[in-house]
């Protein structure tokens, strides 16, 4: 999940809607989904909105695909599988939405044209 952080950190810094936490969130219910294999995905799909270049509910979707998670998890009476995904899934709520909000607040206040330029 380190891994998913430093980049969601990056689409953080970068404006883009794929923000920390929903990286974060997305890898945490990957890795879980994958230990059960099965998948629900299209639960958190209702809460992602765009209005114009705007995309928000990305960190909903993913903490609602997280609760799927937690669900089956406890479904198929596996208590620590369960457990675990909770408390990470608070942790990165609560923790990264602190680094978010430290990002926001420390990144450039538009794009150079050199960010631009790598977006294009």
């Amino acid at each position: 999940m380190l891994h998913d952080a430093a980049v969601g950190a990056e689409r953080e810094w970068r404006r883009s809607p794929a923000s920390l936490r929903a990286s974060v969130l997305i890898s945490l219910a990957s890795a879980a989904f994958g230990v059960i294999a099965t998948g629900v995905g299209f639960f958190g799909g209702g809460a992602i909105l765009r209005e114009g270049a705007s995309v928000t509910g990305l960190s909903t979707a993913a903490t609602i695909w997280c609760v799927a998670v937690i669900g089956a998890q406890a479904g198929a009476q596996e208590s620590v599988g369960a457990i675990w995904p909770t408390v990470l899934v608070l942790a990165v709520n609560l923790v990264l939405q602190l680094l978010q909000r430290f990002i926001r607040r420390k990144r450039p206040a538009k794009p150079s044209e050199e960010d631009a330029a790598l977006e294009g």
